[in-house]
């Protein structure tokens, strides 16, 4: 008896396991995500940098002051109060652009550009 075969009992299946795999790629994944957060570029905001040109402005130098306070003025004024008071100062401005010569600011003009910076809000 001890010589039979039995032939409905099958040796046993060998079955890939992909768990490690699948373990490994999602790892990998995550790895590749916080390295491209950590990585990635923030982009500089530029209302910031415009307002600190404006701060650092040289109002001495009347002509390219005038100019810098028109193109700078225009680009960081967001609010219609902000709008409002630019487009007043670029009025006054206008007396000392488009000229060879100019004279120094006027008490009035650098009130109302520091009234300007102190209404932004960066």
């Amino acid at each position: 008896m001890n010589n039979l075969k039995i032939y409905d009992i099958k040796p046993l299946f060998t079955m890939q396991d992909y768990c490690i795999f699948t373990i490994i790629f999602l790892i990998s994944i995550i790895i590749f995500y916080l390295m491209y957060k950590i990585f990635k570029r923030k982009k500089p905001n530029k209302r910031k940098k415009y307002l600190e040109i404006l701060q650092k402005l040289n109002l001495e130098n009347t002509k390219k002051s005038a100019y810098d306070i028109t193109k700078y003025g225009i680009l960081i004024a967001q609010t219609p109060e902000e709008k409002q008071l630019i487009k007043k100062l670029i009025m006054k401005l206008e007396a000392y652009k488009y000229k060879k010569y100019v004279k120094p600011f006027d008490d009035e003009i650098k009130t109302t550009f520091n009234i300007f910076m102190d209404s932004l809000n960066v």
